[in-house]
């Protein structure tokens, strides 16, 4: 399962933004694959698919620069991963 992650400010223009744009034009929900906001939003919808029997995730940074990437990296690094493989995560 893959999901594309983004942590920022949701004011700030972002390459996301211009993606929604273009997912709603072509009348698709891009919320499907990708995920906005703090490592909690990804946590609930990671446990989601658990529940449902996924097992792999792949997450794809959605960031525009190498700092914005590095930002992206460290949040996951920081608190996704270790949330996610925390014995008491699917509860």
């Amino acid at each position: 399962m893959g999901l594309g992650i983004a942590r920022f400010d949701f004011d700030a223009p972002s390459g996301f933004f211009r993606f929604a744009e273009r997912c709603e034009e072509a009348g698709v929900d891009p919320t499907g694959a990708v995920v906005l906001g703090e490592a909690s939003h990804l946590l609930e919808r990671m446990r989601a698919h658990v529940r449902a029997g996924i097992s792999k995730f792949v997450l794809v940074p959605l960031a525009r620069g190498d700092d914005a990437l590095a930002d992206q990296l460290e949040g996951a690094l920081a608190e996704v991963i270790p949330a996610a493989e925390d014995s008491s995560f699917v509860r």
